[in-house]
């Protein structure tokens, strides 16, 4: 559920940031850098840490290192190139990594934003239509879990059309609908990511909560706003939060399992994951951001510093 969510509010995210960027390498470039920028210094940074743990400590946090290491594999989880990688949601980045490599093209190559959706939508089309036709289903190719990118550049594109004529109260309903059937397909462990079925409820529920967004906007919550801007060191981390958590009640203090214990586990989870998420998103994961952004970013600033010195001085601008 949360993999198909996640995919899908990413799709409708990049192509609003895609929305009215010009075509060109320099918008292509100042796309991709940004997006290097936001995703790849905490995710090192996490990779490190855990390798770094399972070293002190000898408990691999369920990474599989205490059964499989080797350089090799760490430069392919720092490239998402491995297919079990040391961070757990390590493998929906690299379907992330790939969906920002087709946007930059795009930027590139394309000028409308709406056309850009058509080719990225048919490419991703096209790459589970020939994993079908060669009965091979890889990590990319074959794998339907692609066009949840492109549903989510959909509900853009629906919203970007029709989307002060919907009343909110239209949005909550169809939040409430998806939600409904996330519960319905709760348990059924043959509905896989990518599912038809969590396809669609994934789709209705963050569609319905993009169109109720005027209405949640009204009530300026400040915590979710931060919570929000967290989510993606919250991601990162929470896996390991739940590890931690639940070896030390039941393993150190040897809590007898129960529903008030898992209740307390629960609590106990959300409140620590929130914590660390928004100090770790406000001085790790922002610091570390700008940082590496502006250091992709500075072969712009001296293009533009030298254009302007060429106007100044009269002389032909580069090409």
């Amino acid at each position: 559920m949360g993999v198909d969510i996640f995919f899908i509010i990413s799709g409708y995210v990049m192509f609003g940031l895609m929305d009215g960027l010009p075509q060109g390498r320099r918008e292509a470039y100042m796309f991709a850098a940004k997006r290097i920028g936001r995703i790849v210094p905490i995710y090192w940074l996490v990779i490190l840490s855990v390798i770094l743990v399972w070293q002190i400590t000898g408990n691999d946090l369920s990474s599989g290192m205490n059964h499989y290491f080797r350089t090799s594999r760490v430069v392919k989880n720092l490239l998402f190139l491995d297919a079990n990688p040391i961070v757990g949601v390590g493998w929906t980045l690299a379907y992330e990594m790939f969906f920002y490599l087709l946007s930059g093209v795009a930027i590139l190559a394309i000028t409308r934003n709406s056309t850009r959706l058509l080719a990225i939508s048919l490419t991703l089309a096209a790459l589970v239509l020939v994993g079908i036709v060669a009965e091979y289903t890889g990590r990319i190719i074959g794998n339907p879990l692609i066009l949840e990118f492109a549903a989510g550049g959909l509900i853009w594109f629906l919203l970007n059309r029709i989307g002060d004529r919907l009343p909110p109260p239209i949005g909550i309903m169809t939040a409430l609908a998806g939600l409904a059937g996330m519960v319905m397909l709760y348990g059924h462990h043959d509905y896989n990511h990518g599912h038809p079925y969590w396809f669609a409820a994934s789709f209705l529920f963050v569609l319905g909560i993009m169109m109720a967004e005027p209405y949640f906007m009204r009530m300026r919550w400040r915590g979710p706003v931060a919570l929000g801007d967290a989510s993606y060191f919250l991601y990162l981390v929470h896996f390991y939060v739940i590890i931690i958590v639940t070896d030390l009640l039941f393993d150190v203090f040897h809590v007898t399992p129960g529903l008030a214990p898992a209740l307390f586990a629960t609590i106990m989870i959300m409140a620590i994951t929130c914590t660390l998420s928004l100090l770790g998103h406000v001085y790790l994961e922002r610091p570390l951001s700008r940082y590496v952004t502006g250091h992709l970013l500075r072969p712009l600033r001296w293009t533009a510093r030298g254009r302007s010195d060429n106007r100044q001085a009269g002389q032909p601008l580069p090409l």
